[in-house]
């Protein structure tokens, strides 16, 4: 009786495989970051932006509220 057993050999791509799969996440990772910091960028900018318009609408009426929307302004601007 010829029985031979078949034993799995370790190739190389699957000596690649974990490196590969390290490779992949750490891109993704990176991706996701700079998305959310573009985000984020666009939403500061956005809130600057009506923060601005708000200030200027009440400047005739609140002075003291505009000089303090415009103060908030540049703290979220170097944010």
């Amino acid at each position: 009786m010829n029985s031979s057993r078949h034993t799995p050999t370790f190739s190389r791509v699957q000596a690649a495989e974990p490196t590969l799969v390290a490779t992949v996440r750490a891109r993704l990772a990176r991706t996701g970051s700079w998305i959310w910091r573009a985000l984020e960028a666009e939403g500061r900018a956005r809130a600057s932006r009506e923060i601005r318009e708000f200030a200027d609408r009440c400047e005739a009426t609140q002075p003291d509220l505009a000089r303090q929307l415009r103060a908030a302004n540049r703290y979220i601007a170097r944010g």
